[in-house]
């Protein structure tokens, strides 16, 4: 069997494990197609990295985790002002990761490729910086109701027009740019939340992406002790993370990922 195809039924594989009742996932074939265009580019480095990942594969964007309160993480437990500049910084690496990176080469999340998992975050993006302004205008209604947050991610995606990396670096930019103070608070389908924990999560976003990449790329990434032990405290506040010593790898596993333990 050819590498790339051996490849693509990885990405398909554990599907059913990981996603939500009722969430939308990437369909087999389309996990194939990936794979085989992905083998023609990266061969073997590719299922040597999926090997490392022990087959596991992700439909990522999905909800389904406790209810967020203004109190589980108040604005006063960020680190701030160093929340903006750890944002900018992940997005930098982030946008320079991608940018020799063939678009259509898989990713972790089985349902988007390089290009659609970059779309994915230019329009998470988008809907912050929306929602910020719609707090601003007097209006605390949530963008839609938790349990639709896959659906959600999904259909942005599948909506996206345009380059994402450009739209990334847009809005991602122009949302850390609007924010004034970490105690304002914006809407967010689990109620009003202070900017703060918004900028934790648009940074979670970019840090556990960018290890998405993985099979693009062919290495794990880690954005530094400092972020992810922030990014561990607030994720633990906020949904609770599992036990270890390693505040990434306990990040890592409470999103379904698996870490590696050479990857620090």
């Amino acid at each position: 069997m050819e590498v790339a195809v051996l490849l693509g039924q990885l990405l398909a594989v554990g599907q059913r494990d990981v996603r939500e009742p009722g969430a939308e996932v990437a369909h087999q074939p389309l996990a194939l197609e990936a794979g085989r265009h992905a083998g023609a580019h990266l061969g073997g480095r590719l299922l040597v990295f999926h090997r490392k990942y022990h087959g596991r594969a992700l439909a990522c964007g999905h909800g389904g985790v406790s209810v967020v309160g203004v109190e589980d993480y108040p604005a006063s437990a960020a680190p701030w002002p160093g929340a903006i500049e750890w944002s900018r910084g992940e997005l930098r690496r982030y946008l320079d990761a991608v940018a020799d990176l063939d678009p259509s080469v898989p990713t972790v999340c089985t349902q988007w490729t390089v290009s659609g998992l970059t779309a994915h975050l230019a329009a998470t993006f988008r809907r912050f910086g929306d929602m910020l302004e719609r707090g601003r205008a007097g209006s605390m209604r949530p963008p839609f109701a938790p349990e639709e947050l896959s659906g959600e991610n999904l259909r942005a995606v599948r909506e996206f027009t345009g380059d994402p990396v450009s739209a990334l670096d847009v809005a991602a930019g122009s949302f850390l740019d609007a924010v004034r103070s970490p105690e304002e608070l914006m809407p967010h389908q689990r109620g009003p939340i202070p900017v703060a924990l918004q900028v934790m999560f648009g940074l979670n976003e970019l840090a556990v992406h960018h290890d998405d990449l993985a099979p693009a790329t062919g290495v794990r990434y880690r954005p530094g002790n400092k972020i992810e032990v922030a990014l561990a405290g607030m994720y633990d506040a906020v949904f609770d993370l599992p036990g270890g010593d390693d505040p990434w790898f306990r990040l890592l596993r409470a999103t379904g990922r698996e870490p590696e333990p050479d990857s620090r």
